[in-house]
């Protein structure tokens, strides 16, 4: 399973926690294009956190 990123360009594998540009060429980039082309749906970028809100 996957992630999208809080900085756009990026995914983050939920498995081992890595982060993965979003480059053509990239062998885990393409395993996730692979992922996603089988009906597969990355769960929303966490928010952006606020500073200072309570």
């Amino acid at each position: 399973m996957y992630q999208l990123y809080i900085t756009e360009g990026f995914v983050t594998r939920l498995s081992d926690g890595a982060t993965i540009p979003m480059a053509d060429g990239n062998v885990d980039y393409e395993e996730f294009k692979r992922w996603q082309a089988e009906g597969n749906v990355p769960d929303p970028a966490d928010p952006v956190p606020v500073i200072g809100a309570e």
